[in-house]
């Protein structure tokens, strides 16, 4: 929902509070957004935030330092009663005692060590084969991936995370007990009734481009220049006109001063992988039919398994990257075949630490076309339907997630 709608909201119903709640990392730049829109027009009534995406620390160090109002971080829904309870007693204290998260607050932050010079910083290591795709440009996966998604959920991330089960407090046998009783057999209910209305729509769009690094800058090039073989591969320093789009990333202020464009080779034509999926608009389509008809808990449930869906197919269009490159010696050497961790390179969303920005899904967009698939991108840069996300892949064999 865009912030206009809901400060429209807020003064026509004068309401007591305004809740925002962040199930994927990239709906946190939003909230930020928000808030700063808020503060911008003197706004400082109280703030719930929620989801998974959020910490302590990161309500603590990017949002009350940019509102004034109360924010209360509501890590579950008792907490959310609680924050309102407060609020009709015009009790605005935000702290909910988590004593070990006070604790993690009061330490020291740790002291910036001096950027070296670029020249100065290591490198992840050269002496690697760049793959060679089989295609350059775009391209949509044909493949029945209708049953391939549900092999690529994580069941652990849909159980607590999606869903709110998280077994605190249980034994071990009642975990199980749990699971077998109650979580899987909701789980293929829910896939009999997502079969059933056809809600699952599957679309993957990705594609391969030449591209070079350029210190903090990972430049895309002309897929013209795309080359089957190592003699046909680019060398010559780059002209203005070889550059298609610029993608600029922050570096790390600690050792060892990684930066994302680092997993790609500068002196020569390497190649990056763009993907783009989403499991359609019809989830939104009925979430909203079950919002509207009070049938709470259903939308939670569809909305979660809707959101894992959408996360396998990026983990489907990832494994089919690695296919393509010939850098999944590792796994099975089909779809189908599920490895979650120790595989070659490395997805990123756009939101993540390692590229925050999410305007730079516009490069993706300008690429890979998914509007002809019903998938756009809004003023916020936020991807509709939500049930969808992009990802930049490296192929390097150290590259990995890591904190700025």
């Amino acid at each position: 929902m865009d912030i206009d709608d809901f400060i429209k909201t807020y003064n026509e119903e004068q309401a007591s509070a305004i809740g925002m709640s962040g199930l994927l990392v990239k709906s946190t730049n939003v909230m930020k957004e928000n808030l700063e829109k808020l503060q911008s027009m003197g706004i400082k009534v109280p703030i719930l935030l929620g989801g998974a995406a959020l910490t302590d620390n990161f309500v603590e160090d990017f949002c009350r330092t940019i509102y004034d109002g109360p924010i209360f971080y509501c890590k579950d829904a008792f907490e959310g009663i609680e924050a309102m309870s407060r609020i009709e007693k015009g009790d605005f204290n935000t702290d909910f005692g988590r004593v070990k998260i006070k604790e993690e607050l009061k330490k020291p932050k740790k002291e910036k060590v001096k950027m070296p010079d670029f020249k100065d910083i290591s490198m992840p290591s050269r002496d690697i084969l760049i793959p060679t795709p089989p295609f350059w440009g775009r391209r949509v996966l044909e493949a029945d991936i209708n049953q391939i998604a549900y092999e690529w959920i994580n069941h652990k991330m849909l159980f607590s995370r999606a869903w709110g089960y998280s077994g605190k407090g249980m034994s071990k046998e009642e975990k199980q007990k749990q699971r077998d009783e109650v979580l899987w057999p909701l789980y293929e209910k829910l896939k009999v009734e997502i079969e059933k209305k056809g809600l699952f729509e599957p679309t993957v769009i990705y594609g391969y481009y030449p591209c070079r690094s350029d210190e903090n800058s990972l430049l895309i090039l002309d897929e013209k220049r795309g080359y089957f073989s190592e003699k046909d591969v680019n060398t010559e320093p780059l002209k203005k006109e070889d550059i298609t789009h610029t993608l600029d990333f922050p570096r790390q202020e600690r050792k060892p001063f990684r930066c994302l464009s680092d997993f790609y080779a500068s002196d020569r034509d390497d190649v990056v992988a763009f993907t783009c999926v989403s499991a359609g608009s019809r989830f939104s389509e009925y979430e909203k039919e079950l919002y509207a008809q009070g049938k709470f808990k259903d939308y939670h449930l569809i909305h979660g398994i809707s959101i894992e869906l959408a996360e396998a197919l990026a983990e489907v269009a990832h494994k089919q990257i690695r296919l393509d490159l010939g850098i999944a010696q590792k796994e099975g050497h089909a779809l189908k075949d599920v490895q979650m961790r120790a595989y070659t390179g490395c997805r990123y969303s756009f939101g993540y630490p390692a590229c925050p920005d999410l305007s730079d899904s516009k490069v993706i967009f300008d690429l890979l076309k998914p509007e002809e698939f019903g998938i756009v991108l809004g003023d916020t840069f936020q991807i509709h339907p939500e049930q969808s996300t992009t990802a930049i892949v490296a192929h390097h064999r150290e590259a990995m997630y890591f904190s700025i």
